[in-house]
């Protein structure tokens, strides 16, 4: 079933549409995007690729904000990375856990907020929860939240080639 972009909030789970049905529809309908998530596996990249490449033909850019938390993104995730160029990269110092994505469209956003890391088994198989909100651009909730994101982003460095040389030398 297919809601409408301000509809009420709901609980999405991988029990029926699989988490990852829902962030590539928000993905493929955004006009830009900030992802905050502690951990990434390589298996979901190809398909998140894929995506982006779809939307930089249309010039939509985005970011994710991530870490090094308990040395789990292993280095090839962050070399695959900074292989999309429409996306910008940040790492966060310190134990970093969050788990937030947050879309902007034309005249609103919809947060998806919940337990799901961007791994293939968060997002296709896990018993996870995530609530997604949407609300006009600057109600409450997702302006708290791009807030906080904001706050992410001054907050860490961006992800290079050198900051990757030296994470993957160092990696565990």
């Amino acid at each position: 079933m297919e809601l409408s972009p301000l509809s009420p909030p709901r609980l999405v789970s991988n029990q029926n549409e699989n988490i990852w049905q829902t962030l590539r529809r928000e993905l493929l309908t955004c006009t830009s995007f900030t992802w905050a998530v502690a951990f990434i596996t390589p298996d979901m990249l190809p398909p998140f690729k894929l995506v982006m490449e779809d939307l930089r033909a249309q010039d939509v850019h985005g970011a994710i904000i991530t870490g090094t938390y308990l040395a789990f993104n292993q280095p090839r995730v962050f070399a695959e990375l900074l292989k999309i160029p429409n996306l910008k990269v940040r790492i966060t110092a310190g134990p970093f856990h969050a788990k937030g994505y947050l879309f902007d469209h034309e005249d609103w956003q919809t947060a998806v907020i919940g337990s799901a890391n961007f791994t293939r088994s968060a997002l296709l198989a896990n018993q996870e929860w995530c609530v997604k909100i949407s609300s006009r651009q600057d109600a409450a909730l997702t302006r708290q939240l791009a807030s906080a994101l904001a706050g992410l982003t001054a907050a860490s460095q961006p992800l290079t080639p050198d900051w990757l040389q030296s994470y993957a030398a160092s990696w565990q």
